[in-house]
């Protein structure tokens, strides 16, 4: 029998815990834009004069912009638990898929599904990642190609109403390729009609496939090793790992990953004191990212 929230703490406790705070939620959002702004016009700037500042500081937009999608915010807005809004929480869920060349409506299906039966054959999501070589890495840390093609190419596919193998695509799937599509066409025709400035236009297209590294790690980091404690619960079988304040904020938490799966309507600006609740009571563990990288080794 595992634990849920209500054998720990009281039904009002559990409430104010649940309870959304837009405030904060909208203060984060911002400075998440103000960030991408930020980097986006010393991109710009620097393009004038000096190209290696220019590829310097699109390195750091696309390392933060990897946070945008499943392994940061995208995440968190698709659980619903950001804005008392719903109909902003998915608006900016779709948003999140749609610039990071995903399709929301899969993604959906297949993340709840990972929720209710995870390490079950048909969990995408619990080993994550699962290409390691060296060429891959490097792929990673520069440009991800294989990626790159793929999700367009898919995207491309999918708005025509096929899976790739040209099996006929469930509308809602369809529906969420097509808003991608032309999400991603308008914003980087936008942009480019504004900037005219076509190299800074293709680096930002290209930056969600770039400096993908960390946020590779840290998906795996997940869940990885840790299908043997499938039966005993979310406090086992999913992994806290200690990071900076910087990284969790971009994380959107989600370091706590165990206690996200364990009360998956706590919201992710929450989710500290979850952790510091249950830490406290015995009943959760952490770890570095250092540590996890260094037992984990050679079962990447």
């Amino acid at each position: 029998m595992t634990l849920s929230l209500t054998d720990i703490i009281t039904i009002e406790e559990f409430q104010r815990l649940k309870s959304l705070n837009n405030a904060v939620a909208l203060s984060d959002l911002l400075k998440r834009l103000f960030l991408n702004i930020l980097l986006v016009w010393i991109m710009l700037q620097s393009s004038q004069f000096d190209y290696l500042l220019m590829l310097f500081f699109w390195y750091l937009y696309s390392f933060q912009f990897q946070f945008w999608g499943y392994v940061g915010l995208g995440h968190e807005a698709l659980h619903g638990r950001i804005f008392s809004s719903k109909k902003a929480n998915e608006v900016l869920y779709f948003i999140c898929s749609a610039l990071t060349w995903n399709n929301g409506a899969m993604f959906r299906d297949t993340h709840l599904l990972h929720h209710r039966s995870i390490f079950s054959v048909e969990d995408t999501e619990a080993e994550s990642e699962t290409r390691w070589s060296i060429w891959d890495i490097i792929g990673y840390i520069l440009i991800d190609i294989r990626a790159l093609f793929r999700r367009i190419y898919y995207t491309l596919i999918n708005s025509l109403g096929f899976y790739p193998n040209f099996v006929s695509l469930n509308n809602k799937y369809k529906f969420s390729a097509r808003i991608t599509l032309l999400l991603n066409i308008f914003v980087y025709a936008f942009f480019y009609t504004i900037t005219q400035n076509i190299t800074v236009t293709l680096l930002l297209l290209i930056a969600p496939f770039s400096n993908s590294l960390a946020v590779k790690i840290l998906a795996k980091a997940q869940h990885h090793g840790l299908d043997k404690f499938k039966d005993r619960g979310p406090l086992k079988f999913s992994r806290t790992l200690e990071l900076p304040i910087w990284l969790r904020f971009l994380y959107a938490n989600m370091n706590y990953h165990a206690e996200h799966h364990f009360s998956p309507v706590i919201p992710y600006y929450k989710l500290p004191k979850l952790h510091n609740l249950l830490k406290n009571k015995g009943l959760v563990n952490s770890q570095s990212l250092f540590e996890f990288l260094f037992s984990s080794k050679k079962n990447f």
